[in-house]
């Protein structure tokens, strides 16, 4: 349990909200990134919460944060989800928590049968499953759909987390949300007025006149991170006012890189922020160990076992281990990451990153500093190749997770050998 040590003593089960903002790179939060000054509420909560500063997405695009992030899960062939409806036998946060009596809920403004994500939530048992269908279906015309061709906006989408959390009193709760906004076309409702807020905030922002130019370039994709920054404060606001608010813990973090804004670096696309943030948090630590999606749910398990004292499984398949909570540079993991759907050809361990055929030194800020190392490379390459035999043995054999374990403890059984 290390995330223990960081958190004040609790009398019962903390409610555990997910925000996952679409395209929130690493850069665009704190102080040290080359793009930050358009999410200044997450900013806050980066400040006064328990923030890893160099977190890593395990995958480029969207499609494999969830699986990674909720259940720490190999990524098969294409992504884990593109194995459903029939997955391989395995467990998640959500089925976990469901288990322990908890709610459990994924909200979204989008089409969620998009990279099997319905089929991936169903299969966890979520009891709840917010998308553009069921709001339409739900709300009729109460909320109007903007132009993003995507789904409703997020200042939509939060209200309507707002309003059902206040419908289903049901507690504790496990409520995951996924923005939508900044994402292309990258456009928002109440166009003028955030045109208008993206030049009061360029205004202020202590950088040179060439980066206020840079920034202007991208205009439409900073607009849009600042107008869910906006709705998240919104969110926030309203949750505050619930008796619950002091017993939740919130995790913020991204999917990927905004990606027409140029990369720093090749490991640009997978850096994001990993921020728990709740009053229920001693004193705030900022962190510049690296870590993955795939080590969260293994510590935040590992905690609400020895902190609330949840029955959780003995036996797991976590990819990741428990998060790295070092306040100087490091990295402790040894895991691939999926750049796209059918690349798996990068690689992170200790210091190094491996992209294809060239291998990088990682230093404070992921920056990279290509290196000539042919036995290295060539360890990390067969590490690597190693990975990929392993994940695609578990994930094609329906070896990953004994099925009468899905939902039982190995207490329950004898095992003979």
């Amino acid at each position: 349990d290390v995330l223990g040590p960081f958190f004040k003593e609790m009398s019962d089960p903390p409610n555990i909200v997910f925000i996952l903002v679409e395209s929130l790179g690493g850069e665009f939060v704190g102080s040290s990134g080359n793009w930050t000054g358009f999410a200044p509420f997450i900013d806050s909560l980066a400040s006064n919460g328990l923030y890893w500063e160099n977190g890593l997405s395990m995958s480029g695009r969207t499609f494999g944060m969830i699986p990674s992030l909720l259940g720490s899960l190999p990524p098969g062939r294409n992504g884990f989800m593109d194995l459903g409806p029939d997955y391989p036998s395995h467990t998640s946060l959500i089925r976990m928590l469901g288990d322990q009596g908890y709610h459990t809920s994924f909200y979204s403004g989008y089409n969620t049968y998009f990279d099997g994500l319905q089929y991936f939530l169903e299969y966890q048992g979520t009891d709840l499953i917010v998308s553009k269908e069921w709001i339409s279906s739900t709300y009729g015309n109460r909320f109007k759909l903007e132009e993003n061709y995507w789904g409703y906006d997020d200042k939509s989408l939060f209200e309507i987390a707002s309003t059902l959390a206040e419908t289903v009193k049901a507690e504790p709760r496990l409520e995951i949300i996924h923005t939508l906004q900044s994402h292309s076309p990258f456009t928002v409702p109440d166009e003028q007025e955030y045109s208008e807020k993206f030049d009061e905030r360029l205004n202020k922002l202590p950088v040179t006149q060439s980066k206020k130019e840079s920034f202007k370039r991208y205009r439409s994709e900073f607009t849009t991170l600042l107008f869910t920054d906006d709705a998240l404060r919104k969110f926030m606001d309203d949750y505050k006012k619930r008796d619950t608010y002091s017993n939740t813990v919130f995790i913020i973090t991204g999917d990927h890189w905004l990606i027409p804004v140029p990369q720093t670096s090749m490991v640009s696309r997978y850096h994001v922020p990993i921020i728990f943030y709740s009053e229920l948090i001693d004193t705030p630590v900022q962190f510049k160990s690296v870590n993955t999606h795939a080590n969260i749910v293994p510590s935040l398990t590992a905690f609400l076992e020895n902190s609330a004292n949840l029955s959780l499984p003995d036996s797991v398949h976590w990819i990741g281990q428990s998060m790295d909570t070092s306040r100087t540079f490091r990295n402790t993991h040894s895991l691939p990451l999926m750049q796209n759907k059918n690349q798996l050809s990068d690689y992170i361990s200790e210091s190094y990153f491996l992209n294809k055929n060239s291998l990088y030194k990682m230093s404070d800020g992921l920056d990279l500093r290509e290196i000539s190392n042919p036995e290295k490379q060539e360890y990390l390459q067969q590490e690597l190749k190693n990975f990929k035999s392993i994940n695609a043995y578990v994930t094609e054999s329906d070896k990953l997770y004994p099925k009468i374990l899905e939902n039982k403890s190995m207490k329950e059984y004898e095992f003979i050998t």
